[in-house]
């Protein structure tokens, strides 16, 4: 059983327990106006000029690595066959080494044949023997003449696939076709936009904070982004910001540059778009969540000082280790000059 003079104390300490969890220092930053936009773009557009032979529909889903456009391509496609065909096969290289091996035959028969002989005579004279010789060298020559051949066979594959790459372009990213420019059997020019790819998984929000507030802040900060939605005010009136529901994110950027005549930094965060409910162009209120700058210094301010040697502390002087300062009489001779004043 607890004293009665001792239940005050108990509930101090757990107040005190419940409130040293929240930081006291913390705040929001309001962030008004904020416009909002699909950073995660892919614009796509070929290498070469061609005619179209595939394009997607405005709308339809893609994924990553999915051919979006593609150009007729037959006759880079046979070039593409020819050049497989010359790349696998290795024909003149099994006859270069077929008749180095028949020359060497017979060279060895030539030698064996003056081996044999018992006559002074040789069966053949040297000449022939240098001529076999010679021609060796140069079926071993061939042979490797033909094997650089087959090397560049295959280099001439892979330009020929990479020729026929060019007319496919493959989506670098997972996400909705929007403006489409070009259609089926259109012709189009090389670097011309053709449709663009917009991934809606992430939206960002835009807005400007005052040059005093840029420096209460930090990137990774958690924010809280309030959007004006169609439903959230009541019939009759514009459309009021839907309050309630609020989407969480983090703040991802901060200018370095501070607008002189609006005394304002650029500022934006980065929100999850889950359900594809926001859209690009909505207007938006964002809270930045900020907390004490001693506890969350800018970026680099740490790295700064740390860097810097530290610094000593003044040291007293005393006065009593001085030594005494000597006083010696000076004397003066008669041939010195007296001082005139």
């Amino acid at each position: 059983m607890f004293r009665k003079s001792s239940i005050p104390l108990i509930v101090a300490v757990l107040l005190f327990c419940m409130f040293a969890t929240v930081p006291a220092s913390a705040e929001e930053i309001l962030v008004q106006n904020c416009t909002t936009e699909f950073p995660d773009r892919f614009l796509c557009s070929t290498d070469r000029t061609g005619v179209l032979s595939y394009v997607p529909k405005e709308g339809s889903r893609v994924r990553v690595g999915e051919v979006v456009v593609q150009l007729r391509d037959e006759v880079p496609r046979a070039e593409l066959a020819v050049a497989q065909e010359r790349a696998s096969s290795d024909a003149a290289i099994q006859s270069a080494i077929k008749e180095a091996e028949s020359i060497e035959l017979e060279l060895t028969a030539a030698r064996e044949a003056n081996a044999l002989a018992r006559t002074a005579v040789s069966a053949y004279p040297p000449t022939h023997i240098n001529r076999l010789e010679l021609q060796l060298a140069a079926a071993r020559y061939r042979v490797e003449q033909a094997r650089h051949e087959k090397r560049i066979a295959e280099k001439s594959l892979d330009q020929a696939q990479a020729l026929v790459d060019l007319y496919s372009i493959p989506t670098k990213l997972s996400g909705i076709v929007t403006n489409v420019t070009k259609h089926l059997g259109e012709g189009v020019q090389q670097a011309e936009p053709i449709l663009e790819i917009v991934n809606t998984e992430t939206i960002r929000v835009k807005g400007y904070v005052t040059l005093a507030d840029s420096f209460r802040i930090n990137v990774g900060m958690p924010v809280k982004v309030y959007f004006q939605l169609p439903g959230a005010s009541r019939r009759g009136q514009p459309d009021a910001f839907d309050m309630e529901n609020a989407y969480t994110g983090t703040l991802g950027y901060i200018d370095v540059i501070a607008d002189p005549v609006r005394n304002e930094v650029v500022v934006w965060a980065e929100v999850p778009n889950e359900t594809g409910r926001l859209r690009e162009g909505m207007w938006a209120t964002m809270n930045v969540i900020a907390t004490d700058p001693a506890q969350n210094p800018g970026p680099g301010l740490e790295s700064r000082n740390n860097d810097l040697p530290p610094v000593a502390a003044p040291q007293k002087m005393d006065v009593n280790v001085l030594p005494p300062m000597e006083e010696t009489p000076r004397t003066f001779s008669p041939t010195d000059t007296l001082p005139r004043f």
